[in-house]
């Protein structure tokens, strides 16, 4: 069993801290100033962090208090279309393995049947490969013609080669074609990509998809606190990614310590000069460093 976290602005932390302490939560002061308030209730504590984030310790208790923060959340996502579609990638920055795209579709109407774990992980910490493996099992279960998605790989040589945006825009045009090939005519839907810098070229196409069919499109920095589909989308890119990274340690004698790093980390660069194998179609090299 893990621990709950929740992105929320002010004005809904203060809701939900009301909440808890109407179910007969106690308050205890903040221990560290990273802190605004904590909660305890049924066995588990609620913190909410100048961050943003609110987490929930462990607690098969408190899993009804859950359920109920899931259901104050969700006015937070806006779901006015009738199919919602999210775009978001993993691995941008890390070493080993592809980058992974992942466009997620929803219907309107299915919102409410998503799982409410699906809803709210924190898909920036860190969690062990079991944890990835039963969210994409507890996701492919619920996959349907009224929730579905796409994923692509970018894989090191590419991104050696070609600029990443660039790479992205083509990617991302070649999602969002599979994921509307079998939408009704004349629904309105939403696309919302997580904005890395999104090129003219994919704008463009965008453009005149929106013309072509009632759609409305949106690049957002944060889209993944902001809209559902996006953190699906996210979610769904790092439990696929996290398979890769498993199957690359296994077979490659990747340490575990260092199948996620970046450049930044001295350790990984000095395994970097000294790992040698025949295949090294795994690991990127635009980074400046040799690779035998």
């Amino acid at each position: 069993m893990y621990g709950r976290t929740w992105n929320l602005n002010k004005d809904k932390s203060e809701e939900i801290k009301s909440y808890l302490l109407r179910e007969g939560g106690i308050e205890e002061s903040p221990t560290n100033p990273y802190e605004l308030w904590r909660v305890k209730l049924k066995g588990s504590t609620f913190v909410y962090y100048t961050s943003g984030k609110l987490y929930s310790t462990q607690s098969e208790e408190a899993e009804e208090i859950w359920k109920e923060i899931d259901s104050l959340m969700e006015g937070s996502f806006d779901l006015s279309k009738d199919y919602v579609l999210g775009f978001d990638e993993v691995g941008k920055g890390e070493v080993f393995g592809p980058i992974i795209t992942c466009g997620v579709l929803i219907k309107r109407d299915y919102i409410s049947q998503i799982p409410s774990e699906l809803k709210t992980p924190d898909t920036k910490k860190s969690h062990d490969f079991e944890y990835w493996n039963r969210i994409l099992n507890i996701i492919n279960k619920h996959i349907s013609d009224v929730f579905f998605y796409a994923i692509d790989l970018i894989h090191p040589r590419e991104i050696d080669r070609f600029n990443i945006n660039q790479l992205l825009d083509l990617s991302y045009k070649k999602l969002i074609k599979r994921l509307i090939e079998d939408l009704p005519s004349g629904v309105e839907a939403r696309v919302v990509i997580d904005n890395y810098g999104v090129g003219e070229g994919l704008k463009k196409f965008l453009e005149k998809e929106s013309k072509e069919n009632n759609f409305e499109y949106i690049f957002d920095i944060n889209s993944e606190d902001k809209f559902l589909e996006v953190k699906l989308a996210s979610l769904i890119a790092k439990a696929h990614r996290e398979r890769i990274l498993k199957f690359l340690e296994e077979t490659y004698g990747i340490p575990g310590n260092l199948i996620k790093g970046n450049m930044s980390n001295k350790e990984l660069k000095l395994f970097l000069v000294n790992y040698s194998h025949i295949d090294s179609w795994f690991i990127r090299k635009s980074f400046g460093n040799k690779v035998k």
